[in-house]
């Protein structure tokens, strides 16, 4: 019972189970009867897909008689507003299970409780007796989804639709364009879309489905145009928008641009007021994001903050007369800008506080950027209604954190770049109240749809967690590891499965050699990919960080949205899995050195000339010697140079560490 992610409110353990078998059967009563059997249709599917056993769905006027009940008290909008009433409760006893709740959409979540609890054992599949009340603690739970810097398709996204609603989120934020490319299909101007360097973009009615299938699950969807910067796609396709109507080269490199949409340009607000016509016509939220990052300082003459400002009243206007509500990232905070206007913090929770304070209603984001590669455990240390010296203490887990260590530099200097937690002024009480909840951002820089699901789940449900459950409850829960590993297994019930992905990239890396794939697995699962812009930054961390052959990486590499992201670090879980079984298990040490030292012969001996795999070679070999210090330590022995082997072995390469070395040094420490 304690194992559930997000952990609900009230949680109380019955006496006794409900058996699920092939005579089970759905019902549903109370309002909106079509809809609740839409629901029971896919809590059926689910069910069938976690158990094998064929449920039947009852028509209403058997609800006694049925095992399985929904009931919603009232009548339900057709689209989630912000204000959506999410609280259900959920009664499990042997003789039967009941989901209460006032709107569809707490039915939504007590299905994705539901779904959590079911179980087996020798007996058979079943639901342990208990009654659960619950209700989300913030009303913004979100994931920022960047399509633009590389293509996702519309498929991945229905799944990762289904996966958000087993995690209890409930808004899907769209990131369309950015100077990499323009994914909405304008038919006003469709020059926008069709001079994507790859060519791919989102039809409207492919939008439509996307929008429709996210509000049967109770997830609003907010799509986002982001102007003024971040808009080299749209200047290639209309030059006539930049400073000057000057035509900037398609921009495949990642960072910021030096140039931008004129804010002056009457002809800038005539086609944004085009597209933002066509947006409310495919996207129903009442709110729209506009961007506003990044605008680099060489794009316009003049004070930009102040252009900026009179650029995002313009913009206000057009979206007021659209009826949408401006929603925009935290550079837009200006004290002229309109009362109802949404502001994401990205960059600090001081951008959160002041906008806070100023009446904004805010979005905070800045420390769930899934792209950092922190896992769990640090995503979780965070609250959006947390107080400077707690944002402070869990600032300080990151920068402690040994997987932090190679760029702690860059962390750091981030964390001090946009001003000094200890000293700020919070939100208040009454600043609190503006503060919505939160958003997770998966920018995709070095995400495909092939790697996609590795690098949000099983992590994305902590940072859910976060938004849904009081802190205390947060506090009460069984280890975090466990409970994600649980979760992670309910993923392949909605077709998200973040394991077979990886192997689908693992075989093609060992070109289809299924012993030097496992060998890879076993390499892997001791790595962690390096954190933060460790990628996209390779001069701060030094030549010797980065061993790829020089047709791979010359000098000055630089990422691209053309760069194949088909390496081992693509496809390198975030956590690694063999160094939490060293901490938690240390006698699994001799079992985990025979597994290495095999997967250090194979791929030193079968991986070289095969061009992905020549590059971890290194790290190959420091396995195998890490094996033999973890057999001395078993026997009781530390040898000579224990310290100094894994000093070496701690060298990331090929833009991986060996996240092994710390509980290793862990037990070297012990044992001296």
């Amino acid at each position: 019972m304690r194992e559930l992610i997000p952990v609900p409110r009230i949680c109380e353990s019955g006496t006794g189970r409900l058996a699920i078998s092939a005579h089970t059967t759905i019902a549903v009563e109370g309002a909106e009867p079509h809809r609740l059997r839409d629901a029971a249709a896919i809590m059926r599917r689910v069910i069938v897909r976690l158990t094998g056993i064929p449920l039947a769905l009852q028509p209403a006027a058997d609800v006694s008689a049925a095992d399985i009940v929904l009931s919603c008290g009232a009548p339900t909008p057709e689209l989630p507003p912000l204000d959506m009433e999410e609280g259900y409760e959920l009664s499990v006893t042997p003789a039967g299970a009941t989901i209460t709740a006032d709107t569809l959409f707490g039915v939504a979540r007590g299905l994705a409780t539901f779904v959590q609890l079911v179980t087996q054992d020798a007996e058979g599949w079943y639901l342990p007796a208990c009654r659960v009340e619950d209700a989300p603690r913030l009303a913004w739970r979100g994931l920022l989804l960047d399509v633009a810097r590389h293509w996702i398709p519309a498929n991945l996204i229905h799944l990762t639709l289904e996966a958000l609603a087993l995690a209890k989120l409930n808004v899907l934020h769209l990131h369309l364009t950015d100077d990499q490319a323009f994914r909405f299909e304008s038919h006003r101007h469709p020059g926008l879309h069709e001079n994507n360097a790859d060519g791919f973009w989102f039809t409207q009615d492919e939008l439509r489905a996307i929008v429709e299938h996210a509000a049967a699950l109770g997830i609003r969807v907010v799509p986002e145009l982001d102007v003024p910067g971040h808009t080299t796609s749209w200047l290639v396709a209309m030059p006539e928008l930049g400073v000057a109507g000057v035509a900037p080269e398609p921009r495949r490199r990642f960072g910021i641009a030096d140039c931008a949409l004129d804010p002056a340009s009457d002809r800038v607000l005539e086609v944004i007021d085009d597209l933002v016509g066509e947006l409310t016509h495919v996207f129903p939220d009442p709110c729209l994001h506009i961007g506003g990052d990044e605008v680099a300082e060489s794009a316009w003459d003049g004070d930009r903050t102040s252009l900026q400002a009179d650029f995002n009243l313009k913009l206000g206007e057009i979206l007021a007369a659209h009826g949408r509500r401006m929603v925009g990232w935290d550079e837009i905070l200006h004290p002229d800008l309109p009362a109802d206007t949404i502001v994401q913090s990205w960059r600090s929770p001081l951008s959160m506080w002041e906008a806070a304070r100023a009446g904004h209603d805010v979005v905070l984001s800045h420390p769930w950027y899934l792209d950092h590669l922190y896992p769990a455990r640090l995503l979780h240390a965070y609250d959006p209604l947390a107080s400077p010296v707690e944002f402070e203490t869990a600032n300080s887990l990151v920068l402690d954190d040994p997987g932090t260590a190679p760029v702690a530099h860059l962390v750091r200097g981030w964390q001090g770049l946009f001003g000094n937690l200890t000293a700020a002024e919070p939100a208040g009480e009454a600043g609190t109240t503006h503060i919505l909840g939160g958003e997770a951002c998966m920018w995709a820089e070095h995400v495909t749809e092939e790697n996609l699901s590795q690098r949000l789940w099983p992590r994305l449900a902590a940072f859910a967690e976060v938004l849904w459950s009081e802190p205390e409850s947060r506090a009460g829960a069984l280890d975090l590891s466990r409970r994600l590993d649980r979760f992670g297994s309910r993923l392949r019930i909605v077709g998200v499965d973040p394991v077979a992905d990886r192997s689908v990239m693992l075989a093609r890396i060992a070109d289809d050699d299924d012993d030097l794939a496992d060998a890879l697995r076993i390499l892997g699962d001791a790595c962690e990919p390096i954190r933060f812009y460790g990628r996209l930054l390779p001069s701060a961390l030094g030549a010797a960080t980065f061993t790829q052959p020089p047709d791979r990486n010359p000098p000055g590499f630089q990422y691209t949205a053309d760069t194949p992201l088909n390496r081992m670090v693509d496809c390198t879980p975030v956590e690694s899995s063999t160094a939490r079984s060293l901490r938690s298990d240390p006698a699994d040490a001799v079992g985990i050195a025979h597994a290495w030292k095999a997967a250090a012969r194979t791929i030193t001996s079968r991986g070289a000339g095969v061009a992905l795999v020549e590059e971890v070679i290194p790290l190959a070999t420091d396995i195998g010697r890490l094996a033999g210090l973890l057999e001395e330590l078993a026997r009781g022995r530390v040898p000579a140079g224990a310290q100094s082997l894994l000093d070496a072995a701690a060298v990331p390469c090929a833009e991986l560490r060996l996240a092994v070395v710390d509980p290793i040094r862990e037990l070297v420490t012990e044992a001296g």
